[in-house]
């Protein structure tokens, strides 16, 4: 990054990389549609605790509290879709996830239960 000075009301003005980005706007839903491998229905609910979407794979997931959950037990449901368009549903105790060393979908749930969010 290279500082060329003050900018108006003082703001600095800066030079990137050399990172070249189009400047055409184009329509949204086109660009999105035609995402390479995407071809999944999205499935993201407003009710999870923590939803993720990845729109190059198709892949998403939804975090929610297990019906057995209690600050003793902290048990959470994954529900998501993988890149191949299957379903999948993982209960995780959230108790027992080496952060170093577990899966994705571990990872999440774990995630949604250190998040900060004031709707838990």
């Amino acid at each position: 990054m290279n500082v060329n000075g003050i900018g108006i009301a003082g703001h600095l003005v800066w030079q990137g990389a050399g990172r070249a980005e189009s400047s055409t706007k184009g329509d949204f839903g086109t660009n999105v549609k035609g995402v390479s491998g995407a071809k999944n229905i999205v499935h993201i609910t407003p009710d999870a605790l923590f939803s993720i979407y990845d729109a190059k794979t198709g892949e998403s997931a939804n975090v929610y509290k297990a019906d057995e959950y209690s600050e003793d037990n902290p048990v959470y449901l994954v529900k998501g879709m993988d890149k191949n368009g299957n379903g999948y549903e993982q209960t995780v105790d959230v108790s027992k996830v080496n952060p170093n060393s577990c899966s994705y979908t571990e990872m999440l749930a774990l995630n949604a239960h250190t998040s900060t969010s004031s709707n838990k």
